[in-house]
């Protein structure tokens, strides 16, 4: 799937998607609104009518999904149920034309646990959790508003994150506009079987982890097919002490527009493992395969893709991200895995900051082996490396 750099997601008032499976989807777009990200989608006038694949061709409607079956039939089009107050009820009409509604359930509340200021010594991964365990369920646990917390190095280990939350129930965690700055190539926040979960008012970056680099081919040789090479170099500004002395990615930069060339997506190349870097930010007839790069032509270097995503769900169920705003992360900006059902993202961001060829490094949203009930609307997807919300 190609990247769609700067494309907001909250051109639509609704986006809702439903998903039982692995690629299981539906959506449905309602009326169209405002939002924009830095480089905005065109705009498009809401339909009078739902849009169905019935409505654009008949014979469309009858070939959905694996030897032709509706994928509708598999989702469940009963009322929401109790969602308790807050929660998230939306209808639409799936291609066939049945209706479905998406339900998300609210935490229940019954009071608000300010927390108190950190102290200067501690570790705020240690300062979150056990804030939020203090706290108990029934709560909006507020922490101190506009602060910032700069996280120390964390393992890396599986399900290893520099803020883990585990089996937490019934709790809207505002971070009242606080900064959440991590520092390792390792998940930030990561949810372990969440229920009734709200997540809202977070900042989340990696502000000294150098992410992608941008760079020109230097040399480009090879006789092809499938034996070409090239040399790179990354810019000076982008040489340092910090700068890792690897990358895993390589892919077409157009300089003008300042995101991924579309002139030659073909331009690609990824490399597992790594592929080395000198400490002058130099590699030399490095094997690209097909991908035949041309010398002078302007590249971004990923350094990371896969390593850490801002915030990991695991096993969630009800949960919901809401003025969130992400601005790079070694790997996806928000995953949920492992059976997750009852998402809400709303009025979220992941976008670059400023200074920086790209935001994540890899994609926007990511959502596998999903339970369905999945609603996302007015947000802004931008700038991200790889897809914006595969699912």
């Amino acid at each position: 799937m190609r990247r769609f750099p700067g494309f907001a997601l909250g051109e639509w008032r609704r986006y809702c998607i439903a998903v039982f499976g692995v690629a299981l989807v539906w959506a449905a777009v309602m009326a169209a609104s405002q939002s924009k990200a830095q480089q905005s989608a065109p705009q498009i006038a809401a339909p009078s009518q739902p849009i169905t694949l019935s409505s654009i061709d008949l014979s469309l409607a009858g070939k959905i999904g694996f030897n032709n079956p509706s994928y509708a039939n598999l989702i469940p089009g009963a009322g929401p149920g109790d969602l308790g107050p807050g929660g998230l009820s939306e209808r639409f009409t799936a291609p066939d034309g049945k209706p479905i509604t998406i339900a998300i359930g609210a935490p229940r509340i019954d009071s608000t646990y300010d927390v108190p200021p950190i102290q200067s010594d501690e570790d705020p991964s240690v300062y979150f959790a056990n804030a939020i365990a203090e706290a108990g369920p029934h709560k909006t646990i507020r922490f101190p508003r506009g602060g910032v917390y700069d996280f120390p190095a964390a393992t890396c280990e599986r399900l290893g994150a520099h803020l883990k939350i585990n089996a937490a129930q019934d709790v809207v965690i505002d971070g009242n506009g606080s900064v959440l700055n991590f520092s390792s190539p390792c998940p930030g926040v990561a949810f372990l079987n969440p229920v009734r979960v709200a997540f809202k008012n977070f900042t989340i970056d990696w502000p000294k982890l150098q992410i992608a680099s941008l760079g020109t081919i230097v040399d480009a040789g090879g006789d092809g097919p499938r034996r070409f090479t090239y040399g790179v170099q990354l810019d000076r500004e982008y040489v340092s002490s910090a700068m890792p002395q690897s990358y895993k990615s390589i892919n077409a930069w157009d300089a003008a527009q300042g995101f991924w060339s579309l002139r030659h997506p073909d331009h690609e190349v990824g490399y597992s493992p790594r592929q080395p870097l000198s400490a002058t930010g130099g590699a030399e007839n490095v094997q690209s395969w097909t991908a035949r790069f041309v010398k002078g032509e302007r590249v971004i270097v990923r350094h990371y893709t896969t390593e850490g995503d801002a915030i990991d769900i695991y096993h969630g169920q009800d949960v919901s991200l809401d003025n969130v705003t992400i601005y790079t992360s070694p790997g996806f900006g928000i995953a949920v895995l492992q059976g997750s059902s009852g998402l809400a993202i709303s009025n979220c961001k992941v976008t670059r900051a400023p200074g920086r060829p790209i935001s994540t490094a890899a994609d926007a949203l990511h959502i596998t082996n999903s339970g369905g009930d999945i609603l996302i609307e007015n947000n802004v997807f931008a700038y991200q490396g790889r897809s914006m919300v595969p699912v």
